[in-house]
Formats: structure tokens, C-alpha cells, sequence
């Protein structure tokens, strides 16, 4: 089936209707609006937005009738210039994968024995990874990022139930590291560098270098987020496992992974839902740090070749056994390059067949299912733990008190409070995890930004509205006397703040000077953390620059 340009546009601007709807009126997606938020596509092979706008409109009313939607659902001329920027900076690298093929891995998974308690998708566009990963496992956790603001605001409507963060992957919180057991998803590809401190600060040369290309930095970043045991599984561009110069990052990737997956995907992958063809592969790794001496299968991951014909190849693909394929031939990459063009002729479903059978095979072979089993049971026993600590540190709500966004879950709590208790003094905000409902305010705009812990402008409403009980103000006493503090007499004390008309100039400025002793008395007595959020301190600024391949 051909890709219909017109038709994946008018789905995707329906989808945007949708989510500003639902924005504008801070509810939930019913199941009709969510089939249409699930129609959209991302504009990877729509170019047409990119051209600029005449002053009578374009020659297609529908990137007219975009920019229309646009600019009466956004604040101002610099809101809608947020929102299209990041609709333009897809255009090359939006390719969405077609539901069946993560179907595929997703039930490889399942047929193996894995069952995810706690999934990341850092680039997740419509949530494809999730949808597919959910029903297999019904109780899993689900973080998911997303940069794109709109892409992102129609995400968290499609997933209510789940974690939804609209910024880059880089301001995952290093609490996470050692927390997931799979992360997957179709990452960003492209010499877009990110701007991540800790790998900055790395005195390891390939987490330097991979900050420099976007594909590379989501491996190393993701491996880092999965415990032992756990899996990394990406659908990513052919440059990561060909190119002679990401060796150091594969020799990295390798000092902490087995490689239980390489299957190189055929071409036309992509036509059918983004109208493009790109080579690309499944690369699944699974940690584990306690193997000192690399395997063979380990060495042929790092090492590439060159082809006579100047084409770089991993090791890992000797002949075309771990490749989905029925024709191959030389030809060139969408870059001009020499390349081998595979393609299937049996079209998505043939594709999909193709690969959970080879999945099934590797996974026989090279997936540790002990090892991620033992591992999966020490978190179940820490969340365990930790819950019951946190009962005996912090008394729960009482039935049918509303629970505001800043409340967190007894486990959370515990984390907080026990295992980061230097968090504040850095200036952090200890924030909230949950993307959970505040009871109804007047309405607003999407901001485009989101995350775990920021829900004031991002939260979700679960719940028919309800009106929440006034909040009680707590008062603190200082903690010294301020009219002791400045040395006040009595009958300063009692003229304090009287209007004073008469006497000299002097006098005047002498008793209607200006004291803020509600101000000080709250910067006296004011908690550190409580400081920090009425001041802002903490907030992640998100990043720019970032490409996004789904």
C-alpha cells in the first residue's frame, strides 16, 4: 500500500484538534477522541509545511488550514512559533514504526518469558512502544519523553494512564539509573549533539563522544537507566553498528552488555507510515557488568569492515542470515552514499512474521532469562521494602481527602527521604513523580512543557472535577522576636505602622521607616525546600536542538 500524503495529513491535523481540545478543557480523551489522537503519524515525509507561507496562504488548503489551528490554539506569535519549529524539526527524521512490527517484538518478549515491570520509551512519539508492551504485562509502569511539544501534548492524552514527559530524554533524573528493566523504543538519529553534565563531566572518552551524536548518547544514556539484567531494545539507524568511528562507543556498550539481538530491517520498513526508505536495525543488548572477558559475538559487535566496494558493515552481519529481506542490491543511502538497499517483498505483515521469528532464535540462544529474572525479583523485594518503611514515615491521607500533585506515593516518599536527603541542599525542588489531577482550575493553554514532577501546567484530569476543601495556611512562629531583633521600645512597637502626620522631616522618616516584617519573619522561618519552590530553584531548563526519529 502506498503512502497517501493527503490522507496522513488530515489524520494528523485532526489529532491536533483533538489534543487542544482536551487541553483547552482539561478532561480526559474519550475512546472516540482517542482513535483520532491515535491516527497521527508525525510529519516525516510531509515537506510541504516547510515552505513558506505566501501572503494570500499556501496552494494546499490543508498546511493552511495547520497553521491556522496553530495560531488559535497557541497564546501568541511566540507560542506558535514553538509549536511549528518543532513540527519542521521532524520533517527528516519522523518516521514513525508501523504497530505491527513492535507487535512483533513486544511478543518475542512475552514468548521468552519477559514480562516488564517498569518500561522507558526516551523518544516516544505516539506511544507505539508502550501500546504494544502494556497488554502483556498489564500492572507495568510506563515513563515515556517526548520532545516535540505537540507530539508530546497529543501522547499524554493517548497515555493517561502513564508517566508522560514533554522534554529531551537528557533531563531524566539520575535516580532513575538502575530503575527500569526495558527500555525501548525507534530513537533519534543525526550529528545533533545533547547536553548531558554527567556525561560532560565523564572522563570517559565515549560518553564525550557520544554526546555528540544523538543515536549514540540515547544508548549509553539508556543503558545506564536499566538494572542488571535488564534491556536495552532500539530500532536506530545502520551508522551505529557501521560506522568506524562509533567504535569506542560499541567497545563501551560492550563493557557492560551482551549482545542478544543485531537484525538489520529491510529498507521499505517505513514506506507504508512514512513514506521514506532507510536502512535501519534492531539492536538488543541486555546488561550485565560481571563478564571481564569479552566474547566473540561481543568483538564482532565492536569491530566493522570495509567492502571493496567501500561499504563499512558490522561483523555481526557475515551473510544475510540476520537479515529481514527478499532482494538486496547495491545502490546508494539516502545521503548518497554506497549502501546495500534491502527490501521485503511480503510488506509489513511479512516483515513482522520474518522478525519474531528471528527474535525467537536469538532469544533461545543469547538471552540470560536467569539473570534478568534474579534481578527482577531483588526490585520487586526493594519496592516491597521500601513501602513499608514509608508507612512508618508518613501518615497516608484519610479516605476521601483529595490527594493534591504534590503528594507523593509511600514508595516515592521513602526514595526522597532516605535515599537522596541531600537533594535540597543543591537548591533542588523536591517535586512530585505523578502525573496526577489537581482539582479543577480555570482553563489554560498547553505550556509544552511537562514532566514527572512539574504537573501544575501538565497534569492529566483522571476524576470528574471536584472541589477541593480550602487549604489550611500554616503559621510559623519566628524564630527570634524581630522587634527584639532591631531593638524596638513599646512605643515603637505600638506606632508601627500607624500613618504619623505629624513632627519634622526627620522625625517622619524616622518612624514610617519600612520594615517587612511579614517578609523577614517568613524568610526567618521558612523551610529550606519550601524556599526553594517559592523561588523556582530547580527547575530543569529543557534543551534544544534535538532530532526525532520514531
Amino acid at each position: 500500500m502506498a503512502y497517501n500524503k493527503k490522507k496522513h495529513l488530515r489524520a494528523n491535523i485532526d489529532a491536533i484538534k483533538t489534543a487542544f481540545i482536551l487541553e483547552r478543557e482539561n478532561r480526559l480523551a474519550t475512546s472516540a477522541e482517542r482513535e483520532i489522537l491515535a491516527g497521527y503519524s508525525g510529519f516525516g515525509a510531509i515537506k510541504e509545511i516547510l515552505e513558506p507561507l505566501p501572503a494570500n496562504g499556501s496552494a494546499n488548503p490543508l498546511v493552511n488550514e495547520l497553521h491556522d489551528v496553530l495560531r488559535e490554539n497557541t497564546r501568541d506569535e511566540k507560542e506558535y512559533k514553538r509549536f511549528f519549529d518543532g513540527l519542521k524539526n521532524s520533517i527528516l527524521t519522523a518516521f514513525y514504526t508501523p504497530p505491527e512490527v513492535v507487535n512483533a517484538l513486544a511478543g518475542a518478549f512475552y514468548d521468552s518469558g519477559i514480562k516488564p515491570s517498569r518500561l522507558l520509551d526516551p523518544s516516544a512519539g505516539a506511544g507505539v512502544f508502550a501500546q504494544a508492551f502494556k497488554p502483556l504485562s498489564p500492572d507495568m509502569e510506563v515513563t515515556c519523553f517526548e520532545k516535540d511539544p505537540i507530539t508530546g501534548m497529543i501522547l499524554k492524552y493517548l497515555h493517561q494512564e502513564d508517566k508522560v514527559r514533554v522534554e529531551g530524554f537528557e533531563n531524566i533524573e539520575k535516580k532513575y539509573a538502575g530503575y527500569y528493566d526495558i527500555t525501548t523504543s525507534n530513537i533519534p538519529f543525526g550529528d545533533v549533539a545533547v547536553f548531558d553534565p554527567a556525561f560532560f563531566s565523564d572522563n570517559d572518552r565515549a560518553r564525550k563522544l557520544s554526546s555528540r551524536s544523538i543515536h549514540n548518547y540515547f544508548f549509553l544514556k539508556s543503558v545506564d537507566m536499566v538494572r542488571p539484567g535488564g534491556l536495552v531494545a532500539f530500532i536506530t539507524s545502520q551508522g551505529v553498528l557501521n560506522s568506524p568511528a562509533n567504535r569506542p562507543v560499541r567497545e563501551s556498550l560492550m563493557s557492560s552488555c551482551e549482545p542478544v539481538s543485531i537484525i538489520r530491517l529491510p529498507n521499505n520498513l517505513f514506506s507504508e507510515y512514512a513514506g521514506t526508505e532507510v536502512g535501519s536495525d534492531l539492536v538488543i543488548l541486555q546488561r550485565n557488568e560481571k563478564k571481564t572477558v569479552l566474547s566473540q559475538r561481543q568483538k564482532d559487535f565492536i569491530e566493522s569492515r570495509k567492502l571493496s566496494n567501500g561499504i563499512s558493515v558490522n561483523n555481526l552481519f557475515r551473510d544475510f542470515s540476520r537479515v529481514v529481506q527478499t532482494h538486496s542490491k547495491t545502490d546508494t543511502d539516502p545521503y548518497g552514499k554506497p549502501a546495500i538497499v534491502f527490501t521485503h517483498e511480503g510488506g509489513i505483515e511479512g516483515i513482522a512474521k520474518d522478525l519474531r521469528q528471528m527474535l525467537k532464535e536469538d532469544f533461545s540462544r543469547y538471552l540470560d532469562l536467569k539473570h534478568y529474572q534474579s534481578h527482577a525479583q531483588d526490585t520487586v523485594e526493594l519496592v516491597q521494602s521500601q513501602t513499608v518503611a514509608a508507612t512508618n514515615i508518613k501518615p497516608t491521607l484519610n479516605p476521601g481527602e483529595p490527594r493534591f500533585s504534590d503528594d507523593l506515593d509511600p514508595f516515592w516518599q521513602a526514595i526522597e527521604d532516605d535515599w537522596f536527603p541531600n537533594d535540597n541542599q543543591t537548591g533542588a525542588v523536591k517535586p512530585t513523580i505523578e502525573n496526577k489531577p489537581e482539582p479543577q482550575k480555570q482553563q489554560r493553554r498547553y505550556s509544552g512543557q511537562g514532566t514527572l514532577f512539574d504537573t501544575d501546567d501538565t497534569a492529566i484530569q483522571k476524576e470528574p472535577a471536584m472541589e477541593a476543601p480550602p487549604r489550611q495556611a500554616i503559621t510559623q512562629e519566628p524564630l527570634i522576636s524581630l522587634y527584639d531583633l532591631f531593638g524596638l521600645s513599646k512605643e515603637e512597637r505600638s506606632q508601627q505602622g500607624r500613618p504619623n502626620r505629624e513632627g519634622s522631616s526627620s522625625q517622619k522618616r524616622s518612624h514610617n521607616r519600612k520594615i517587612p516584617f511579614h517578609g523577614m519573619a517568613r524568610a526567618v522561618a521558612l523551610p529550606g525546600n519550601a524556599k526553594e519552590k517559592a523561588t523556582g530553584k530547580g527547575t530543569p531548563q529543557e534543551q534544544e536542538g534535538t532530532s526525532v526519529k520514531r
